[in-house]
């Protein structure tokens, strides 16, 4: 018999451990004993398991509104910016120099928390400036408010990634638990059954070896997400 390790995924070890069960239940009443013992420790794999699977999924739409928002406070920017000429004359003004000192490009490059940074910063300048006082009126709430939502998303995606985080560290728990537990119920079917292997493997399906060192049927998103992007 194949013994599996807890770099499988779950999605590998759930259906061995339903075919163990299956089995010795199979075997009936004399058995009894590892059906209690093991089933919880599969049921609290399988819950893990879905628990994580729906907090990656919960990911999803936190990850748009970030997306969005930073689109939304790009916009606002560039609007900033024309304004800004439109009020020189020109490009190359004082008004829009002082208020985007390093250009446009700058502003709008960043991403997540560094262009919400960036955005303040814009927004202190504007507010500063006194040759810019008529461009406020319009263009300090607006960007004011695109970043409070930028700043709101990114705060919803970090709390996604956070309950994922958690939901993914507690599946690895269970898949260690997982493992023990089918390590110590083949121990006991050994010793019921010494020198008959064709008898203990009756209880046990096979194991694939995973290809490229790790489990190839885990999914791309079963593991903690980067902290920015």
């Amino acid at each position: 018999m194949q013994m599996p390790t807890p770099d499988l995924s779950s999605s590998r070890l759930d259906p061995l451990g339903r075919f163990h069960l299956a089995a010795l239940r199979r075997a009936g009443a004399a058995f009894a004993d590892l059906v209690a013992s093991f089933e919880p420790v599969h049921a609290a794999l399988v819950a893990a398991a879905a628990v994580r699977a729906s907090a990656e999924l919960a990911m999803i739409e936190p990850r748009v509104l970030v997306r969005f928002a930073e689109r939304e406070v790009e916009l606002e920017l560039r609007a900033l910016r024309s304004a800004a000429e439109a009020l020189d004359r020109g490009r190359g003004g004082e008004i829009a120099s002082a208020i985007f000192p390093a250009g446009i490009a700058a502003e709008v490059t960043p991403r997540a928390a560094a262009q919400s940074a960036a955005a303040r910063r814009v927004l202190q300048r504007l507010t500063a400036f006194g040759a810019a006082e008529p461009l406020r009126a319009e263009h300090l709430p607006r960007l004011t408010n695109a970043v409070a939502s930028l700043d709101a998303a990114l705060a919803a995606r970090a709390t996604a990634a956070q309950a994922f985080g958690q939901a993914y560290a507690n599946e690895l728990a269970t898949r260690d638990d997982f493992c023990r537990a089918y390590d110590v119920s083949a121990s006991v079917i050994r010793q019921r059954f010494p020198r008959d292997r064709e008898q203990q493997d009756l209880f046990f399906d096979t194991v694939r070896a995973p290809r490229r060192g790790r489990d190839e049927d885990d999914d791309a998103g079963d593991r903690p997400p980067p902290a920015a992007g």
